[in-house]
């Protein structure tokens, strides 16, 4: 009878104070490597968001002034409202935002007719979406201001910007026969146009960089963008030659000299992931980024990724770009 008694209360007692504690342990160890990795791949995110925002900026500062092949662009002359190949806007409370010109629209005409060396004028399939203030690019070889618009498709040149006429020929449609007939594809003709980068932090919780009215990516606190303007033009920026506010004529606004232009820019980028760590103490941290500085007091990690871009096209020289 003694050999099947069952557990005395005390022993039932004992063991599930042990049970309960390993599973306490167990969930403990779990819910630690749940919010690691939940973490790790927000990092992983943060980081791309960054890496990605940048490349996009890095594209588009390389191509700011493409086409725009003529020295004197002064201000009054637009491509998408803007005055300069770069328009840059500092800050040193915020986030810096920039405008950059002479991205290729994404609207393409062609020459329904060859246009000679020396015209002014050209003959489109539909000049839709070109104005007399558009900026054109002819086979990426030649850029000018439309000056007037006639019927569906005729387009007249400006014959001060830059000096009115066409350098060389451009092709219409032509049939060409080598044996068997086959078609040339005629000259393309796009409007230039511009494109804004800025930070939109109306949600609070989810600052965003966009391009224009699209969002590019999230969780970006901060850009901060300074140019490197070649002053003694010796074709290095030097550490002195580094402003987050760079004079007008720096940009191409009104004098296009072989000195003084933006030759690189440096570009810095804060982001942070998408929540706090709730397994962090709040933390004080100050971030400075050119002329602005990031006080923070709260649990995001963050990422801070800085690159310097040559500006490959918003730099001229008298007698054509470089």
């Amino acid at each position: 009878m003694k050999k099947q008694r069952g557990f005395s209360l005390v022993e039932l007692l004992v063991s599930i104070l042990l049970a309960m504690t390993l599973l306490t342990a167990a969930y403990s160890v779990y819910f630690g490597a749940s919010r690691v990795s939940k973490f790790q791949t927000q990092i992983a995110r943060m980081q791309d968001n960054a890496r990605m925002a940048m490349d996009v900026l890095a594209q588009n500062f390389r191509r700011a002034g493409f086409t725009i092949n003529y020295n004197n662009y002064p201000i009054g002359t637009t491509v998408g409202g803007l005055a300069s190949k770069i328009v840059p806007v500092n800050s040193t409370t915020g986030p810096d935002s920039v405008s950059l010109a002479g991205i290729p629209g994404s609207t393409v005409h062609y020459l329904t007719q060859e246009a000679a060396p020396g015209s002014r004028t050209l003959y489109l399939d539909t000049a839709s979406g070109v104005t007399t203030t558009s900026v054109i690019a002819l086979s990426y070889t030649h850029s000018a201001l439309v000056n007037k618009i006639t019927g569906t498709g005729t387009v007249e040149l400006d014959t001060a910007v830059p000096a009115g006429s066409l350098q060389m020929k451009y092709y219409g449609p032509t049939a060409i026969s080598h044996g068997t007939t086959t078609v040339k594809q005629p000259a393309e003709v796009v409007a230039l146009t511009s494109t804004r980068f800025y930070i939109d932090k109306s949600d609070p919780a989810h600052p965003t960089l966009y391009q224009d009215s699209f969002p590019l990516a999230e969780d970006i606190e901060d850009l901060q963008i300074a140019y490197g303007v070649d002053i003694n033009n010796n074709n290095v920026i030097d550490p002195g030659e580094w402003t987050s506010t760079p004079a007008t004529y720096n940009v191409g606004g009104i004098s296009m000299n072989a000195t003084n232009l933006i030759y690189e820019v440096r570009i810095t980028i804060v982001a942070r992931t998408s929540q706090e760590d709730r397994g962090w103490e709040s933390q004080s941290r100050t971030i400075t980024a050119e002329d602005h500085t990031n006080n923070f007091n709260d649990k995001y990690h963050r990422f801070v990724l800085t690159r310097i871009v040559k500006c490959r096209n918003a730099r001229a020289f008298m007698g054509g770009a470089l």
